[in-house]
């Protein structure tokens, strides 16, 4: 039998939680000093979704084409990293799970594997053909979104439909996927969810609207895959 001297008491439980939570901030605050964390992550990794919402839009004669082909390559990107069976959302991109809102019901109607949002109000409004995200009128109920188009296309990307001889190129992995050449869009669509992912895992949230907005301009030019 224990003896009762050498049972924990609440005072040994609670100093062995603050022994541990000093040890992760010590960690977090030597990955942030190594350049390893932004400095916003020190103190709401804890805290922070686990989830997030992408709505896709898009501008143009042939929008519902358009569209469905940036969701189709958006998908592609939202398996490629961190996947795992019996996946309750559309993916993952930077570590967290992503939802996909087609703006059109069309293109919608389309994807029927796609699971519900948990929110209507998206984190991230995905615009496909529009030179410049302000050139999207928005409702005021998404006002706290941050917008962001999909971005200049780098040839090094391999993202034309005809670029298949290197079978782990988009080109070849899009026409694997979906037995059609990749369009433009559809590299759009890639392109963004790409910059999206290296965002979020660098930022290890979403909820940092300014911090997001900045580091997704940053590779508004021109991100290798």
């Amino acid at each position: 039998m224990r003896s009762v001297h050498n049972a924990p008491t609440q005072f040994t439980r609670d100093r062995e939680a603050m022994q541990t939570m000093f040890r992760f901030l010590q960690g977090s605050f030597w990955m942030y000093v190594l350049g390893f964390l932004p400095l916003q992550a020190l103190f709401v990794q804890s805290a922070q979704a686990h989830e997030f919402v992408v709505a896709i839009s898009a501008n143009g004669t042939e929008s519902d084409l358009i569209l469905t082909d940036a969701v189709r390559g958006f998908l592609l990107a939202t398996k490629e990293r961190d996947a795992h069976p019996d996946e309750t959302s559309n993916g993952h991109l930077g570590g967290l799970d992503v939802y996909i809102i087609p703006q059109t019901a069309n293109v919608g109607a389309q994807f029927p594997s796609l699971k519900g949002a948990p929110s209507d109000l998206p984190d991230i409004i995905l615009v496909i053909g529009a030179a410049d995200p302000d050139d999207v009128a928005l409702d005021l109920s998404r006002k706290e979104s941050v917008t962001m188009i999909s971005g200049t296309l780098l040839s090094t990307n391999l993202w034309s439909g005809t670029a298949t001889t290197d079978s782990t190129s988009f080109a070849a992995r899009y026409m694997s996927t979906y037995q059609q050449p990749a369009s433009k869009w559809a590299a759009d669509g890639y392109n963004a969810a790409r910059r999206i992912d290296d965002a979020v895992r660098l930022l290890g949230q979403v909820d940092d609207r300014a911090a997001l907005e900045r580091t997704l301009a940053a590779s508004a030019d021109g991100f290798q895959w």
